[in-house]
């Protein structure tokens, strides 16, 4: 499973209505994470990493456990949720939560004191959760747990001692509902393709891909039918589509799409559409184009060639989208620029579906992937009233919100909210709901505030006016808690984001930023960050004690992005160039030496 710590989208079904929307006069620049179940989401505070439950209620919005900070998410199992954090006396270790503060525990401190274990490459299997840590005795090996402290064990030294057997993030582990794949290293094979059962004796090499002490490096695993495919590397054919069933015999190469060394699968963007997996190959008469296999070499072919020629069509199937008999994707014909396309499993299904930004302009459509908040179920794909949403772009448009039922009388600009050629529709946030869609819009007006839609010109309106006038909010939306949508903004009144709830009986939540104040030899000392998540610009306030304060902004493994002095009152920082992710920002004022973490979009 692959989680990050960064601002997320949000597709989620909920059924009731909203009546107001209000905040509190705190601030703690909480982010909606994952639910879950219906009563009860996390929210992560981008103030110090903390963890917070909420139930869409003020009162039962509350942090998890003091002295931990949030690390990475990764999955629900048996009922409670896993995560890992930082504590000063055990470091980065693996958590489990019930979603109450006294169900809040640590499941087994790894690599025993200060020193992390630094748990990662999580994947649920059969009721347990697999990862990799690194212990002192093993190195970085693969562990499963089931969420207590006797149910985590070592799954298999497979390099004995303390050397370990892959690097963390690396491992690739996918489970296919009966068996776990992943990648390793062992002396005698190098980084090859290994299956689990769970136990020491059925974790075993399942084949050697590059024969000898090479690297394979198998990844993106994909159910298809009876196999799993993937891609691999070998030194004759480069990197190209692999299957396998678990056994060394069943475990062979699909195609060699790009004759010779330099064969190249981009493999990562595969789609499943009935029963058969879809992705992007780049071979040299072609180019990029649409592939498609069924786990089988006769049947792994090229659905169509959608720019004639070699320079390719570069279909975006990380963009894909399934409507009734058929999936929508942005692709290129070199005629009409990137535009919607449509395929239904045949080349004479495989057409575009409008061309919304006519001639050889592209549109470029976006529409982003969906994300399910019950981690225990797979990501879906909901529609609303048998449509869904996406922005395209024309130059006397701007970027806008459009809408398809999957042909073309049916794909419309729903609303040219920004008149002109301003943009006026934003998909970075987004959530379905059984009343309306809510997406960040921009009227030209009122800045970027929280929008909804049904798909009808009258119903796209702006919801809430959270920053009034020009100034945005930039919402960031999250989660549906007990018929309540949870989400940030910035109001422009406090510094930092706010959380929000908006339903039929919207209250208040609890949201701080980074603050911090206190008095030391009689005089008062403090340090604010002005905006969390920042963009551009790190604005702060400051009134030291000593002379030549100054600031280093880190990453999350200690590597130094910049140093910079700092102002008496209040100053600004540049960020643009760091990029996006969680930074620690450490004060050094004298004997003073405080560190918060702040967000970079």
């Amino acid at each position: 499973m692959k989680q990050t710590l960064t601002l997320l989208m949000a597709t989620i079904l909920f059924t009731a209505g909203y009546s107001q929307l209000t905040t509190l006069k705190s601030n703690l620049t909480m982010q909606p994470l994952y639910r879950l179940d219906t009563s009860k989401g996390f929210l992560l505070s981008y103030r110090d990493t903390s963890l917070w439950i909420s139930d869409g209620t003020r009162t039962g919005t509350v942090r998890l456990a003091s002295g931990l900070r949030s690390w990475g998410v990764t999955g629900a199992v048996n009922g409670k949720y896993l995560f890992t954090a930082f504590n000063a006396t055990r470091g980065i270790e693996l958590y489990a939560t019930d979603g109450t503060v006294a169900g809040t525990n640590l499941v087994m401190d790894l690599n025993p004191g200060p020193t992390s274990s630094f748990p990662s490459d999580f994947v649920i299997h059969q009721g347990k959760l697999y990862f990799t840590c690194e212990t002192p005795a093993y190195g970085r090996e693969l562990w499963a747990t089931d969420g207590t402290a006797t149910g985590t064990v070592l799954v298999k030294d497979i390099i004995p001692g303390a050397y370990g057997s892959n690097n963390g993030g690396q491992y690739a582990l996918y489970s296919d509902g009966t068996m776990l794949f992943f990648a390793a290293y062992d002396f005698t094979a190098g980084l090859e393709l290994w299956k689990s059962d769970g136990t020491a004796a059925g974790t075993v090499l399942i084949k050697d891909l590059n024969p000898g002490f090479n690297e394979s490096t198998p990844r993106s695993f994909t159910k298809c039918g009876n196999v799993t495919i993937f891609s691999a590397w070998d030194n004759t054919n480069g990197r190209e589509l692999w299957r396998t069933n678990g056994t060394a015999a069943g475990t062979y190469l699909l195609k060699d799409i790009t004759p010779g060394f330099n064969g190249y699968v981009d493999y990562l963007q595969g789609y499943s559409f009935n029963g058969k997996v879809y992705f992007t190959a780049m071979d040299p008469t072609s180019g990029s184009e649409l592939w498609v296999t069924d786990g089988t070499t006769a049947g792994t072919i090229m659905m169509k060639d959608i720019n004639p020629g070699g320079s390719g069509s570069f279909p975006q199937l990380f963009r894909a989208y399934t409507i009734g008999n058929k999936f929508i994707f942005p692709a290129n014909d070199g005629v009409h620029g990137t535009e919607l396309w449509q395929c239904n499993g045949t080349a004479s299904g495989t057409k575009m579906v409008k061309d919304l930004a006519p001639g050889i302009e592209s549109s470029s459509p976006n529409i982003l992937p969906t994300v399910n908040y019950n981690l225990d179920s797979g990501p879906k794909q909901p529609l609303f009233n048998n449509k869904f949403f996406f922005t395209a772009y024309s130059a006397a448009t701007g970027s806008e919100l459009w809408v398809t039922d999957g042909t073309t009388t049916g794909t419309k600009m729903v609303r040219d909210i920004n008149p002109g050629a301003g943009d006026g529709a934003s998909f970075s946030n987004v959530v379905y709901t059984t009343n309306a869609v809510y997406f960040i819009g921009n009227d030209g007006i009122n800045g970027n505030e929280l929008w909804k839609t049904t798909g009808s010109l009258a119903s796209t309106k702006m919801v809430a006016n959270i920053n009034p006038g020009a100034a945005s909010s930039y919402p960031s939306l999250g989660l549906v808690i007990n018929n309540r949508l949870l989400f940030s903004g910035e109001n422009g009144l406090a510094p930092g984001a706010e959380l929000y709830s908006l339903g039929s009986n919207v209250v208040s939540l609890k949201s701080p930023f980074i603050e911090d104040t206190y008095s030391i030899d009689g005089e008062t000392w403090s340090f604010s960050l002005l905006q969390n998540p920042v963009l551009s610009q790190l604005r702060y306030t400051f009134k030291g004690s000593m002379s030549k304060p100054s600031i280093i902004i880190t990453d999350l493994m200690g590597r130094v992005q910049m140093r910079r002095s700092l102002s008496a009152v209040t100053g600004s920082i540049a960020v643009g160039e760091l990029a996006q992710g969680l930074y620690n920002i450490t004060v050094l004022d004298g004997d003073i030496k405080k560190t918060y973490r702040f967000l970079k979009r």
